[in-house]
């Protein structure tokens, strides 16, 4: 008996990578993949590397919306019409920029990669991404009961990681923190062994309240915050570093010394 398939189903237009195309025209989508693991401890996994610009989303919102309704997968899924359909037209709409990057996530896992592969392992590596815009995540704080900002180091001896929360920055403390920001990409990731350590500045606004301060994880909190008023002297002084008294200034909190 042959099969009856069901040209409504989102399996069915899922697999066929609907999206691909459109994104790879309007936001330069790359997506490449490659085998990790073994398959000798059954531990083998598919990796993707996903690369798009974001600046080209965020600037033609209405224009890609448009585009990606008109594809079968929009037409015939309802409920990918009404996730499509909540693209908005400018990114004062957003409430942050994770919302952004959720639909952008959403768009590429259902409509440009093997549905029968969306589980596996991803990497993202975005263009222009909207973590750095400055107006848009000041525009998001301004709208916030106490907004913060975050340092994360990735500490590759404790195989932990562990953030570092503040109160968000006015104008003066932000320059001096994309500085550091810059100086935390310069350093890159620092082999210790065992295992990589990294650091990294997250200017996305968080709410205070939603945030769980009092669980405690294993080496350090998982979540800690700093008080007080951040140092700009000290934060010029430390970018000067070299690369090693600078990882070393940092490591297991040390970014903590930066407020007084």
């Amino acid at each position: 008996m042959e099969k009856v398939v069901d040209i409504t189903s989102y399996e069915y237009y899922a697999k066929k990578k609907p999206y691909r195309k459109v994104l790879e025209e309007e936001i330069d989508l790359a997506i490449y993949s490659y085998m990790q693991g073994s398959p000798i401890w059954g531990n083998q996994y598919v990796v993707y590397e996903i690369s798009y610009d974001m600046q080209k989303f965020i600037d033609n919102m209405p224009h890609i919306r448009e585009r990606l309704l008109k594809t079968k997968f929009a037409k015939n899924v309802e409920s990918q019409n009404k996730k499509i359909s909540a693209i908005p037209n400018t990114v004062e709409e957003f409430k942050n920029a994770y919302a952004i990057n959720r639909i952008i996530g959403d768009l590429i896992i259902d409509g440009c990669i093997v549905n029968s592969d969306s589980s596996k392992v991803f990497h993202w590596e975005v263009d222009n991404k909207m973590s750095l815009n400055a107006d848009f995540n000041k525009y998001c704080a301004e709208k916030m009961k106490r907004p913060l900002a975050k340092i994360v180091e990735i500490n590759g001896w404790e195989r932990e990681s562990w953030r570092f929360y503040f109160d968000y920055p006015n104008d003066e403390e932000y320059e001096v923190l994309e500085r550091l920001s810059e100086r935390f990409n310069k350093l890159g990731k620092v082999n210790q062994v065992i295992g990589e350590s990294s650091l990294e500045l997250y200017f996305v606004p968080e709410e205070y309240d939603g945030i769980n301060f009092e669980y405690r994880g294993g080496y350090m909190a998982k979540n800690n915050f700093m008080d007080g008023k951040l140092d700009i002297d000290k934060v010029n002084e430390v970018i000067e570093y070299d690369n090693e008294k600078f990882f070393n200034f940092f490591y297991k909190g040390g970014c903590r010394n930066l407020f007084k």
